[in-house]
């Protein structure tokens, strides 16, 4: 037999019950189901690992390899599709907040492309999502975070803390494990910190959160936190296209440099063509179980912006056609 499967849904909230059809060819007589990781899922409704058509429930945020092993009296045959099950949070990823703004603030942000100036932010967060860059699973960069106090760029008050995180899993949340540079400010202490991308990153747009604030813990918390409220700092948050391995700036799809924009958003997405290196046809938006709920024939790679604002809340496929390959981006409707 020739083993094949599809699933009624591939990107789920905790708790959906995935149903999974054989779509295998030679009259297999028997199926094994295999899913990775072993944890965070049961099969449901009657069905087991041996059932042809199994229903499985996803109950924890990741994502999940699935293999069906097709078997008859002539062989086996096994087909595999890696990372198919995505299943995320529709709440997307916390804003934190200051009490007391603009004392200490991140003045620059350099990594990879991204070399970001700004002023200090009032309210203590500021998204920069449209700033991005790409970064390539197993390789290693630097990342410098400047901080000020007030006009006194490089300066900060001993006992500050400064982190940086990067969601590799895209779960909306920030992991002690994603924290990938930290230091208490002290004497002799580096604004610069080095790391290497996992290699078991998802492919395509996660959130970099970088977070000054008074380590005090009647003053903002200690250890630094990437959501709860200081009374002292700033947060910024940036766009990280984590893209195949093969050095920084390579990688196999000429589109891994399409930006879309927000990601939570309410009203509007905006899908940035212009950096791709191939022609895109089509743009598709598709919901939670598949249907498509809007598309747009594309005649040259600009910038488009889609209006969501009719949409239910929940999670949506952004899928990009080019001339060579597709790709997709998830997105949150608030």
């Amino acid at each position: 037999p020739v083993a094949n499967f599809v699933a009624d849904q591939t990107n789920v909230t905790p708790g959906t019950t995935v149903s999974f059809t054989d779509q295998s060819t030679g009259v297999p007589t028997s199926w094994a189901w295999s899913i990775s990781p072993a944890t965070g899922w049961a099969y449901t409704g009657g069905t087991t690992a041996s059932s042809q058509n199994p229903q499985v429930t996803f109950n924890t945020v990741g994502q999940y390899s699935v293999t069906l092993t097709a078997t008859n009296a002539q062989g086996s045959d096994a087909e595999v599709k890696t990372n198919y099950i995505i299943v995320a949070q529709v709440t997307g990823p916390c804003n934190p907040s200051v009490t007391s703004a603009c004392d200490e603030f991140i003045q620059n942000v350099t990594l990879n492309t991204i070399n970001n100036s700004t002023a200090c932010t009032t309210g203590g967060y500021a998204s920069y999502t449209t700033t991005n860059t790409s970064l390539a699973k197993g390789s290693s960069y630097t990342i410098t975070v400047t901080p000020a106090i007030g006009t006194n760029i490089g300066q900060a008050y001993t006992d500050d803390e400064i982190a940086v995180w990067i969601d590799y899993n895209n779960d909306f949340t920030f992991s002690a494990v994603e924290r990938i540079g930290y230091v208490l400010v002290a004497a002799g202490w580096s604004n610069q910190f080095n790391f290497t991308v996992p290699t078991n990153a998802i492919t395509g747009a996660v959130r970099m959160r970088v977070r000054i604030s008074f380590s005090d813990a009647t003053q903002g918390g200690a250890p630094i936190d990437p959501c709860a409220i200081a009374t002292y700092g700033e947060t910024e948050d940036y766009t990280i296209n984590i893209i195949a391995s093969g050095g920084a700036g390579v990688d196999d799809s000429a589109l891994s440099y399409v930006n879309v924009y927000p990601n939570p958003t309410e009203n509007e997405v905006t899908v940035d063509l212009t950096a791709a290196t191939e022609n895109v046809s089509k743009i598709t938006l598709l919901d939670v179980t598949g249907k498509e709920v809007k598309s747009l024939v594309v005649t040259e790679n600009s910038i488009t912006k889609f209006d969501i604002s009719n949409l239910a809340s929940g999670l949506y496929q952004v899928v990009i056609a080019g001339s060579e390959s597709t790709l997709t981006r998830r997105i949150i409707k608030k």
